[in-house]
């Protein structure tokens, strides 16, 4: 879906999701996790399946707020190390706000 097309609740949707994300590798802190860790926590945490995962994580790593490292597991390359960052960190913190990104 374009997202020029989303309506106010998917955008409001969209912004939650991120924010939970960013809480939840918060947990990790400063430790990185690998994706399927983050899966299983944001399930573990209530969240459950976010369909759109992939493209938050890129909106994430685009706004400087996590750094996603990739094919670093030698039995499954596409899982991911995932690491909040500073950036990140200070948004948690409420030092600054993210218009993508509800915390």
């Amino acid at each position: 879906m374009a997202l020029e097309k989303l309506s106010g609740n998917d955008k409001l949707k969209m912004k939650l999701e991120r924010g939970q994300i960013l809480k939840t590798l918060a947990i990790f802190y400063p430790r990185a996790t690998m994706l399927s860790e983050l899966k299983l926590s944001l399930t573990a945490r209530g969240i459950g399946t976010i369909a759109n995962l992939d493209s938050h994580l890129q909106y994430l790593q685009d706004a400087e707020l996590i750094k996603r490292d990739t094919g670093l597991d030698k039995v499954d390359e596409s899982d991911d190390l995932i690491r909040l960052i500073k950036k990140g960190v200070n948004l948690i913190e409420g030092d600054y706000e993210d218009a993508g990104v509800m915390l």
